[in-house]
């Protein structure tokens, strides 16, 4: 039977888990993969683990989790058809593993998979429905964005582009591009093959030439709190990016054209779009959810019109007041068993005791789920009303102490990726190495790959734009049409030229000296095709 499950991380390991659970081995639990249909059960639970906001990435073998206050990324292992719904907590406790602890240069402060390295996978903003996901992507506390091939170990570090430090990261489902929102406001838009074609020269910490931005969002005001994209495969996709001031702006990331700007009631912290692209939710600092709608049925207007004046755009747009879901009073108090053991400081740097943390959607968009501050994981159904409010996932230990900061759907099919993963994956190779490890030199490593395709077609000023241009296009651009005809027609040429010695003594040299020039032509011929001179008609004439 198919079967929808989601993993959950959490702050801190709930100190009372061990009154609210079958068994005492789940106190240091703070990763937990979660059945959710058709009936909720508790499959996995993972330890050794504090994670903030936007910091784990999951896909359907491992889950990376980026510790708070901490330069490592903890790497866990687990079957996700291992365990079945009558799996006891001790079973469900065993059914994962702790793989590595993997160090870096600084600490991490988000991360997210990149789907198939380039141009494959569905990896966005909710639930991928098949994982094909090769690269892992990093922001820093420096401001930084890590790009880690899983296959191969090799990390390629860019330019502090960011003032402070990263808060959301997220990749659009074609794996083309990366956009990091940072506490400095500022959301940029990274290009995975830019990344991945950087020379070894600028794979360093301190070179200017390391890789940059693409293009860059600057309408936000105050921090970014959290980045979602649209589904499409188009040049025209969408993103809505949150701020800390209440505002959710939805714009194009390839062109950063702006097309409309909410105001909402409170502040969002955290965002995911519908599979269709129909509407997008933000789970708030007050624990209710807002749902807003691009697509307006009863006016048939868009909020995905381009307006030619960009100042309308930014305009911000209050949502109606049905648009909040409320989170219901009764629970969004602390349990009484944590009143006397409450950490005063998670509520003051997270918000709200019932604030809305995180938030996945299901694969049928019809299932929400939001992950609180105050440790506990709602449900809500998109279709009913007016309460759209369903309860609680009874299968999570609730605690005060284990605020759930990160909520990820599984995909639905097994993992079928293009490049195969090893069963261990390898240590991040130092930032200033770009070479694989020996036991893994089988493997494909695209960065060496399309690093070597550019540095060999470079054209003749030393100009890459060309190759770099037909490898993102449509189709094959022009200029190389015309430089490969003219290159085909004296190819031919030679051809016919060869042809015609044959049939004459090449050791005796003509009156007229033809014969040197001829040997002259041909050890041009033999040289190399791209700086090989043209010869001219008038040379071709002289010739024959």
């Amino acid at each position: 039977m198919l079967t929808e499950s989601f993993v959950a991380a959490t702050l801190h390991p709930p100190k009372n888990a061990a009154s609210t659970s079958t068994n005492a081995s789940l106190r240091d639990a703070s990763i937990f993969h979660h059945n959710i249909h058709p009936q909720p059960s508790l499959r996995c639970a993972l330890k050794k683990s504090a994670t903030t906001p936007n910091c784990v990435a999951v896909n359907s073998s491992h889950i990376f989790a980026a510790q708070k206050d901490k330069a490592v990324v903890h790497v866990y292992s687990f079957d996700r058809d291992g365990s079945s719904r009558q799996d006891t907590a001790k079973a469900a406790a065993s059914s994962g593993k702790h793989e590595a602890t993997f160090p870096f240069p600084e600490r991490i402060t988000g991360c997210t998979l990149v789907p198939g390295g380039v141009g494959g996978g569905s990896q966005g903003s909710s639930a991928p429905t098949v994982d094909h996901s090769t690269h892992l992507a990093l922001g820093t506390e420096s401001g930084r964005l890590i790009l880690w091939s899983l296959a191969t170990g090799e990390t390629i570090n860019s330019a502090p582009s960011h003032l402070k430090p990263v808060t959301s990261l997220v990749a659009d489902c074609g794996g083309d591009f990366v956009l990091s929102g940072a506490a400095d406001s500022t959301v940029h838009v990274w290009s995975v093959l830019d990344i991945l074609a950087s020379s070894a020269s600028s794979n360093t910490m301190h070179d200017s030439g390391a890789p940059t931005p693409r293009t860059s969002f600057t309408a936000h005001k105050t921090p970014i709190t959290s980045i979602a994209t649209g589904h499409a495969h188009t040049p025209h996709n969408i993103t809505i990016s949150a701020s800390k001031d209440a505002t959710v702006h939805l714009w194009a990331y390839r062109t950063v054209i702006l097309f409309r700007t909410f105001l909402l009631p409170s502040t969002p912290l955290c965002l995911t779009l519908d599979p269709a692209d129909r509407a997008f939710f933000a789970g708030c600092s007050d624990g209710g959810v807002a749902c807003l709608e691009l697509y307006d049925p009863e006016t048939y207007q868009s909020h995905l019109q381009t307006s030619s004046d960009q100042t309308d755009a930014a305009m911000p747009i209050q949502p109606p007041s049905s648009s909040h879901w409320p989170f219901p009073s009764a629970d969004a108090s602390i349990p009484e068993a944590d009143t006397k053991k409450t950490d005063n400081s998670t509520s003051t740097s997270l918000g709200e005791p019932c604030a809305a943390l995180s938030i996945s959607l299901s694969h049928s968009g019809t299932t929400l789920i939001t992950g609180h501050a105050h440790g506990t994981i709602s449900t809500w159904d998109v279709g009913s009303h007016p309460s759209h409010y369903t309860g609680t996932v009874s299968s999570h230990p609730r605690s005060s102490s284990a605020a759930v900061t990160n909520l990820h759907f599984l995909p639905l099919m097994p993992s079928t990726p293009r490049l195969k993963l090893p069963a261990q994956l390898p240590k991040p190779l130092p930032v200033t190495s770009r070479q694989a490890p020996q036991d893994q030199v089988n493997a494909v490593d695209s960065g060496a790959m399309v690093s070597a395709l550019l540095g060999d077609l470079k054209t003749r000023d030393g100009d890459t734009s060309a190759i770099t241009a037909a490898m993102r296009g449509p189709g094959v651009p022009q200029s190389l049409l015309m430089d490969d005809a003219a290159m085909l027609d004296d190819l031919e040429w030679h051809e016919e030229a060869n042809d015609g010695d044959e049939n004459t003594d090449a050791k005796q040299p003509t009156v007229n000296g033809t014969g040197a020039l001829q040997g002259q032509h041909n050890s041009i011929a033999l040289g190399d095709a791209d700086t090989r001179p043209h010869v001219d008609k008038k040379m071709k004439h002289d010739l024959s």
